[in-house]
This record gives C-alpha cells, structure tokens and sequence, in this order.
C-alpha cells in the first residue's frame, strides 16, 4: 500500500509539472498571437453555414466544441485563454483520420520529438483552395505518403487518433484557419518556455481561427 501511494505521488508531481509548463507555453503563443494583426476579407473563405468539409472521422463524438466551452472558461491556463481553439472528435487510438476535402499538406511534425514540450504531439497542417486550412493534432501516426507537399483528395487516409502531445485521453482536435493568416514557426521565436524550442507550431492571429462546425455537415 505504502508503494502504491508513493507511485501515485510520483505520477501526481509529474501531472502537475507537465501541466503547468504546457499552461506556460500555451499562454505564450495566445498572448503572442493576440498582438498580431491580421484583416479578414470575408471573400477570400466560403461564407459561415456552407458544409465545405466532410467528416475527418467515421463516426462523430464531439467531446468539446470550439469557442468558450464550459471547459475552456474553467481551465483558461490550457488553452491560454478562455475559448477552445477548435473541435475534439473522441475516439479510441488508431481509428482512421480522413482529409475532409482535397487540399495540399503544408507541414508535418511531432512536438514529442523535443523531450518536454508538451504541445501538438503528432500533428498535420493541409491547405485546401478555398482559402482555409485544417489541423489534426494528437495523433497516434501519420502515413509516410502525408508529408509537405502532397496532395490529398477528399476521404484520402491522412493519420491515427491517438493521445500524443498535452492531452486527457484519445481524440482528435481539429482546427480550421484562415490560410492567410496561419503559419508555422518555431516555438522559440516567441516563448521563453525552453522545452520545446526547437519545435513547430502553427500561429495566426485571433481572427484567423473560425469555427470548425461552420464548415462541416450538420450532425
């Protein structure tokens, strides 16, 4: 019993250090994002209500939606202020993602490949011609033929939930950027944060982030 306890304090105190440095760092990109400067041109994206995208996933738990959620608003250190930036679909590690509409992969990464930097995990970036671009992040493995540059069709086989990077178990979280106003850095061109310096993440402006829901079929 007394192991027990220990290994449960060890987990505890780990928890919580892993906790507190991704707060750090997510609130440095947050804050770094808020003072760019970005003007949408509402012609430049298909107009909010228009199911441009198809379901990334076979089947649909929606487990906490873009914007101020319950969640977001009582755990602001997480996400770097009070609004979730995107849409978690839960799902068991492994099921198959599949890119909701033709477009071009930008970037790929792992965040988990800088010990300590507790971010994105495993995480894609794909352009689409109507202007947006969507990430997938968490990931369990991207297939070797999704890297910068290829092109996706509609239902193709882009990657695998899973439970990479800063997460609460399995899911993927989905973002839809403006493309004009997104793009990928290093986190140590804004953070002091030093665990995941030599690491990518994408950034935009405030006003560069829309709500996934706006774009995908009513459920």
């Amino acid at each position: 019993m007394k192991e027990t306890k220990n290994e449960e304090a060890t987990y505890q105190a780990l928890l919580a250090e892993k906790k507190a440095v991704q707060s750090q760092l997510t609130a440095e990109l947050r804050s770094f994002e808020s003072e760019l400067k970005y003007i949408l041109d509402p012609t430049t994206i298909p107009e909010r209500g228009t199911s441009v995208f198809a379901w990334p996933l076979k089947n649909i738990v929606v487990t906490q939606l873009f914007g101020g959620t319950e969640f977001a608003k009582n755990n602001p250190g997480i996400y770097g202020r009070g609004y979730h930036p995107g849409v978690d679909f839960g799902a068991s590690v492994g099921t198959p993602i599949y890119a909701p509409l033709t477009g071009t992969v930008r970037w790929v990464d792992n965040t988990d490949a800088i010990p300590g930097c507790y971010a994105w995990g495993k995480w894609t970036l794909i352009d689409h011609a109507n202007g947006l671009s969507t990430l997938y992040a968490h990931q369990s493995a991207i297939p070797t033929n999704i890297k910068p540059g290829a092109k996706v069709n509609t239902g193709d086989l882009i990657g695998y939930v899973g439970a990479t990077g800063y997460v609460t178990g399995p899911h993927l979280h989905f973002t839809v950027y403006v493309q004009d106003a997104v793009e990928v850095i290093r986190y140590s061109d804004f953070k002091t944060v030093t665990s995941c310096g030599p690491a990518y993440t994408p950034r935009a402006a405030s006003e560069g982030y829309v709500d996934p829901m706006s774009y995908l079929p009513a459920l």
